[in-house]
């Protein structure tokens, strides 16, 4: 079946569809039963031979015939469907070969050839044209009736409630799921807060038990940020903050976990892991991190260069601890120990 492809220009007169993009996209790809239940209602009200539903796609409208035939795709602005979606009125056309503005349209001259036309365009709530609904006949004459006009009229609305249906529901699953990532994700950097932290400390830890493979917690503290906000505006920290947590990202793997914990604290989780290997992703940490930021101040022209280095406290299960809470403090503690030392990193040690 044709799709619907997400573009910022469709053909007039269908640009207000596009709005609507993705409900007709699951309109037209069998998620719903629009398309074919319309059809078949239109013909069991109609006793019409052909009905054809047309819906907006960014290449012109997309064609469903309910007798299974193929048909072109309309030429974009002179087809059918663009004619009667400019009208308010249904469009009826008694014999296209001898109307102008359709003797070359190629489901005219192509097989099976149409020769009659009844159509009406399908509106939602908000002015929208996302589609037409008509009779096609092979004879002249034979689409023009007033019960058809009516009968069209009715599935249009059945056709425009479904999409306005669709539409309100992919909404409402789009808005869920942006409640769920502003729950777990820090409202900053995008990375996971300290709360997706802990649950998948938790689940790392839960496999870890079951494979017997090591997981690594590592706990980061920027040296030189503080003052940052105070000295050049919290949008400049913010900026700043935004190019760790993509320094950050970059240092990590796919599976691993970055998250952000506190104003200038982050965490990595990092599963299947050795120790040796735990501390090979410290110093990667910490290649990334230490460096020079550029920054443009939004008040003075120009950059602003900011230097920061990071200190980081690194503990490994289950080695040093044995479960989440444990992890975290025996992090914590070694992170104070790296930050009494001036920075760099720091492995657990119990006698610290």
């Amino acid at each position: 079946m044709p799709g619907v492809r997400d573009t910022p220009t469709w053909p007039a007169p269908w640009r207000d569809a596009a709005a609507h993009a993705e409900a007709l996209r699951a309109l037209q790809s069998g998620a719903r039963v629009g398309v074919a239940r319309s059809l078949r209602l239109a013909v069991r009200a109609t006793g019409a031979a052909i009905v054809v539903v047309s819906l907006a796609t960014d290449d012109g409208v997309a064609s469903w015939c309910s007798d299974g035939s193929e048909l072109a795709s309309e030429p974009s602005g002179s087809g059918f469907a663009d004619h009667a979606a400019r009208r308010s009125e249904p469009l009826v056309v008694e014999d296209a070969t001898a109307d102008g503005r359709f003797a070359d349209h190629p489901w005219v001259v192509g097989e099976p050839a149409v020769r009659s036309y009844a159509g009406v365009r399908v509106t939602l709530d908000d002015g929208a044209v996302v589609g037409t609904v008509a009779v096609v006949d092979r004879v002249a004459g034979a689409a023009s009736d007033e019960a058809t006009l009516d009968v069209l009229d009715d599935v249009a609305t059945v056709l425009a409630d479904q999409v306005e249906r669709i539409g309100s529901a992919l909404a409402l699953r789009e808005a869920r799921a942006d409640l769920r990532r502003a729950e777990a994700s820090d409202a900053l950097t995008g990375l996971a807060n300290r709360r997706t932290l802990h649950e998948r400390l938790d689940g790392a830890l839960a496999l870890a038990r079951r494979t017997g493979h090591g997981v690594a917690l590592a706990v980061v503290d920027l040296s030189g940020f503080a003052g940052v906000n105070e000295r050049h505006g919290v949008w400049v920290g913010d900026a700043v903050l935004l190019q760790v947590a993509s320094a950050l990202e970059g240092a990590a793997r796919d599976h691993d976990l970055v998250a952000r914990v506190g104003d200038d604290a982050f965490a990595c989780v990092w599963q299947a892991v050795s120790e040796n290997g735990a501390m090979v992703a410290a110093q990667r940490v910490d290649r990334h991190v230490a460096r020079t930021y550029n920054v443009v101040d939004p008040v003075a022209p120009g950059s602003l260069e900011v230097e920061l280095s990071a200190s980081v406290g690194v503990a490994i299960f289950p080695h040093d601890a044995e479960d989440a809470a444990g992890l975290l403090r025996a992090a914590d503690v070694a992170l104070d120990r790296a930050k009494r030392a001036g920075g760099g990193i720091m492995r657990f040690d119990p006698r610290s």
